[in-house]
């Protein structure tokens, strides 16, 4: 993995993370997250962008059981794929994700 496409992958769990994580950790960790979150090397314009790289971390994370991953997925290949699009949007509103349920 490069060293841009780790940044990003850091800052995607970070953010996953603070998002389902805030309500069960304690107060104390909030500046523990944002520290780390600003310590991460900012990745290139590019690798922030780039659609095969974000569609395969969402595979994964969707593939593990992550709602919001396979909602993202679902947004990234809707264009290509409109049939397992549907079924990943149907998956991740069925594990909780209200966006997908629209």
């Amino acid at each position: 993995m490069t060293k841009s496409l780790a940044a990003v992958a850091v800052l995607f769990a970070l953010a996953i993370c603070s998002a389902a994580c805030s309500a069960t950790l304690p107060a104390a960790h909030a500046p523990t997250l944002a520290a780390a979150a600003a310590a991460a090397p900012a990745a290139p314009a590019a690798a922030m962008v780039e659609p095969s790289a974000a569609a395969r971390m969402n595979d994964i994370l969707c593939r593990a059981g992550n709602a919001a991953g396979c909602h993202n997925l679902a947004l990234l290949i809707k264009p290509r794929d409109e049939a397992r699009a549907r079924k990943l949007l149907a998956r991740a509103c069925r594990a909780g994700h209200h966006k997908s349920c629209q």
